[in-house]
């Protein structure tokens, strides 16, 4: 046998991870709970943000809360990152005077980021 043949039969019994086929639940270790502030790091007052996600498929969301910075390329800066784990009411705090804020709302279809194919609010 050759060296080709060798690295073949490695490669074979050494696989990574073995799938199943079975959808498994998200990792809770990625969540954030929505109810406590994600600007855990800025002591001032905060402001509630309040509202309902609607969406016709059943699975988490990305919100996505970003600052307008002309100094960034597409001028919005991103401050914080929260999946939150199904649709419905959601609640998050921010800084009080953090200025204007844009939120933008996605699924992520097939976790990739946000694509043209993906449910997208902002």
């Amino acid at each position: 046998m050759n060296i080709f043949s060798y690295l073949i039969i490695i490669l074979y019994l050494c696989c990574l991870e073995r799938t199943t086929g079975e959808p498994l639940p998200l990792d809770e270790r990625f969540f954030k709970d929505v109810t406590s502030s994600p600007f855990v790091t800025k002591s001032q007052e905060f402001v509630t943000i309040s509202g309902v996600i609607q969406s016709d498929i059943s699975m988490s969301i990305d919100l996505d809360i970003r600052t307008p910075d002309i100094s960034v390329e597409g001028g919005m800066k991103s401050q914080e990152k929260i999946i939150i784990k199904e649709i419905g009411d959601f609640s998050i705090e921010i800084p009080k005077n953090i200025g204007a804020i844009e939120l933008q709302v996605f699924q992520d279809m097939l976790g990739d980021g946000p694509s043209k194919d993906d449910p997208f609010s902002q």
